[in-house]
Formats: structure tokens, sequence, C-alpha cells
């Protein structure tokens, strides 16, 4: 085998428990009860390995390719891991917090954008950088399509959760459509108001 096919180049999330022994597995944390299994390997599929990483409480699951040829980030229940796959270690300190709900890579900055209840930040080396409010109970399902953050926040107290796009040159947002909706059609009193 050449050098060139050794290098786990790949990685993707496991939804179901691997069977045991199946993969050499590497555990990066996971004793808390909740993990997230990340399944990494080589362009041709002869070197692979699962990663067993501590998940965070929330929905924020995701791996990235951010480096040539082999550095990865992985986002698991909102909980940050930067992981070198070709020698199985992380290339920095795990950032956790237990607040944080989703979290992606920001390659301009270097660091990491993460959603809490209310805002965004943006946190390098497990150092908050800044922080804007956005959101009054939640955001989730972040994208970033170059300067432009989008992903879903409730915005009001009626349990709705509409669109946003955040510029990160400006911090300045827009929301746009609602798209879930507690309350019955036509209704447009809020819930914790009285008649």
């Amino acid at each position: 085998m050449n050098e060139q096919s050794e290098q786990c180049t790949e990685a993707k999330i496991v939804y179901e428990k691997p069977l045991s022994g199946v993969f050499d597995e590497v555990l990066f944390g996971s004793a808390l009860g909740n993990t997230l299994w990340v399944h990494f390997s080589d362009s041709l599929g002869i070197v692979e390995w699962i990663g067993k990483f501590d998940c965070g409480y929330y929905s924020g699951n995701k791996v990235t390719k951010i480096a040539e040829p082999d550095k990865f980030f992985v986002c698991a229940g909102g909980w940050v891991y930067f992981v070198s796959a070709t020698t199985r270690k992380l290339t920095e300190e795990p950032y956790r917090n237990e607040q944080v709900h989703d979290a992606v890579f920001d390659p301009a900055s270097g660091g990491v954008l993460t959603a809490d209840w209310s805002s965004i930040s943006l946190v390098k080396s497990s150092v908050t950088v800044w922080s804007v409010r956005i959101a009054t109970d939640g955001i989730r399902n972040l994208k970033l399509e170059g300067n432009k953050l989008q992903g879903l926040g409730e915005f009001d107290y009626d349990g709705s959760e509409q669109e946003f796009v955040l510029d990160l040159e400006t911090k300045k947002h827009k929301v746009g459509a609602q798209i879930v909706s507690n309350l019955p059609q036509g209704t447009k009193k809020p819930w914790w108001k009285f008649r």
C-alpha cells in the first residue's frame, strides 16, 4: 500500500451502534453515556476505524473535513472536536458547553460558530471572540455559506421557528418565513397574554 491510500480522508456519522470488534475504536470521551459514532476511512476503505465521541444533548451532529488531507471537525450534540483521522488523535482540546445546541466550523476565522438558546458566538481555542443575541428560545440547523450563517430559531414566545441569516461581517441578522407554529391558524394572540 502506498502512503496516500493509508491516509484517512473520509468520515461519516454512524447512526446505529457498530458491532463490537468489527472496527478499531478510539474513545474521545464517551463515558457520559451519550455517544456519537463517526466512521473514518481512507478513500479505498482499506483503513477504517470508529471514533466514539462524548455527545451533548442536542441535535447538532455533523462531521466536516476542514483541512487536507485528514483534519475533521466533529460536532457531537453541540460539543466540538478537531480530529486528525490518520493519527486518530485530537488536534485541540474539545470544546464542551452544556448550553451549545449546534456548531459549524468557520474556515475564514479558523474558529467555531456556536448556537445556544439565544446567541450565536465565535469560539477559538475555547475562548469566545464575539457573541450576538438573535433569538428568544433556541437556535439550531446551522449552515455556513461564505460569510452568511443560516439556521432556525425561535423569535417569538409562541413556539414557532423561523429561518434566519446572520451576516458574519456586520453581525446583523434577518428573519425569514415562519416554519412551525403551535398556535391554531389565524391566532395572533401570544400564548402568555390573558383575554
